[in-house]
């Protein structure tokens, strides 16, 4: 009989498995998608590190914005409610919550459309395995997530939705290095994960730990405490935040700068306004602007964006008209130039959602022109500014607005093309590019066919 050695085959079973979930892991996250919204018609989609669009701008922008993918998911608002896309763009929970975040350790918090608004937990084939019973949860690290009932009290809960540390405080942050930092009457302490007192409720504000260090306040100045709630750097500085790199954000007599763990600035302050370091990268705004920084305060960036933040682990670089992103390569990605065809699909779904009143078999070409031009009483306005080739123009449509700004381009049949996707486009229809010609230096005449608005 031909004896098994136990031991050799747990190994190769452990080795098979791991190639299996590795390989499979490896070709759901091949290519990193980045989300991106058109501004003027505020439609949401992914582009890829080319800047194509790999999901076209489909999606409704959220009021908190718009979330990259997460284990494979990404919640998606349509029609206005939340649902889940996979990486393809398919819609794999519908659209059903009035919120809902990423997924984390396989669960994503949502708000259901209910009476009451409560939050729960779903896992990825949206059911409910958290019951919805809270007025407010966060998203779960390290198996545990802050959460609030209804009297509006917060604690927090475990993966099975108990409550571990049970909701008796105003205010929670999250677990950091085995302690919570809590707010009770007004004031901040620190207790453990058997919610034991650890350091005692004296600080008006309190951090959570980094390398054995948390930022805490006394009055109006902040300083550096150790897990025994002993100052080790005294509260002199108006702010200290993000500790990052060996480096904490911190601000003193109205500029910022980096110091690090023993209080000495690395960074002198002299910047308006600072970001904690990621990636060995921080934003900082000198004469009104955002630029970027390394750890020796060297430019990476030079300042000329409006602003620069940290979303969902990427940098995002904003100034009036365009965003980008910052991989970490430190290369600058946004869309290429316009696919006409996608901002095409993007506008046709903006005019499904909200239909053109102004009906053309129904109102003569006068009716029809102030139908158009009926500013907050019909469905579209269309204020014109004085009308050149490099000129600024707006449609609105159910107080959404579409504009371009900038250059208009021509081809020979005098069709608009477009210089890149956050120019807006100047027709209504599907299918129909209208022709543009200049009637005078102030406006232009209005020619309507078959529901399609033309300017000529």
């Amino acid at each position: 009989m031909m004896s098994i050695n136990f031991k050799s085959l747990r190994g190769v079973i452990f080795l098979i498995f791991n190639l299996f979930f590795s390989t499979n892991s490896f070709s759901s996250v091949s290519e990193q998608l980045y989300p991106y919204c058109l501004k003027y018609i505020k439609k949401c989609g992914y582009i890829n590190e080319q800047g194509n669009w790999v999901i076209e701008p489909y999606f409704n922008s959220h009021d908190v914005g718009f979330f990259p993918f997460s284990e494979g998911l990404a919640p998606v608002k349509v029609d206005g409610k939340y649902g889940y896309i996979n990486t393809q763009g398919k819609m794999v929970i519908e659209s059903q919550y009035l919120f809902a975040g990423q997924f984390k350790s396989g669960l994503a918090k949502v708000q259901l459309d209910n009476e009451r608004g409560t939050s729960g937990f779903i896992n990825k084939h949206g059911k409910l395995v958290i019951t919805a019973k809270f007025s407010f949860t966060g998203a779960f690290e390290n198996g545990l997530a802050k959460a609030a009932n209804f009297d509006y009290k917060e604690g927090v809960i475990n993966l099975t939705g108990n409550w571990v540390i049970k909701p008796k405080y105003e205010s929670v942050t999250k677990f950091s290095e085995g302690l919570l930092a809590v707010k009770k009457n007004d004031k901040w302490g620190y207790v453990d994960k058997q919610d034991k007192l650890i350091i005692s409720f004296i600080f008006d504000e309190a951090l959570e730990f980094r390398s054995g260090l948390a930022a805490a306040r006394m009055g109006n100045k902040m300083g550096l405490i150790n897990r025994d709630g002993q100052w080790v750097i005294a509260p002199k500085y108006e702010s200290i935040f993000g500790f990052s790199d060996g480096l904490y954000a911190a601000k003193n007599k109205g500029l910022s700068g980096y110091i690090d763990k023993q209080g000495q600035w690395i960074i002198n302050p002299k910047y308006q306004d600072v970001k904690p370091f990621f990636q060995g990268l921080a934003a900082v705004k000198t004469q009104g602007l955002y630029g970027m920084i390394d750890a020796n305060g060297n430019w990476v960036i030079m300042p000329k964006y409006k602003s620069i933040g940290l979303s969902w682990g990427y940098w995002v670089l904003s100034d009036r008209d365009k965003r980008e992103y910052l991989n970490k390569k430190r290369k600058l990605i946004s869309p290429v130039e316009c696919n006409s065809n996608v901002f095409n699909n993007a506008v046709e779904k903006l005019v499904q959602e909200n239909p053109i009143r102004c009906d053309r078999n129904k109102l003569s070409k006068r009716g029809m022109a102030n139908c158009l031009a009926s500013l907050g009483n019909g469905d579209i306005h269309l204020g014109i500014s004085r009308f050149k080739a490099q000129s600024n123009y707006l449609i609105w449509l159910k107080k959404l607005q579409i504009g371009i700004s900038g250059s208009v381009l021509f081809n020979k049949k005098r069709r608009t093309e477009f210089k890149n996707c956050n120019y807006a486009v100047s027709y209504i229809n599907k299918n129909v590019i209208p022709n543009l010609k200049e009637k005078n230096s102030w406006g232009l005449q209005f020619i309507v066919d078959d529901n399609t608005v033309y300017l000529k």
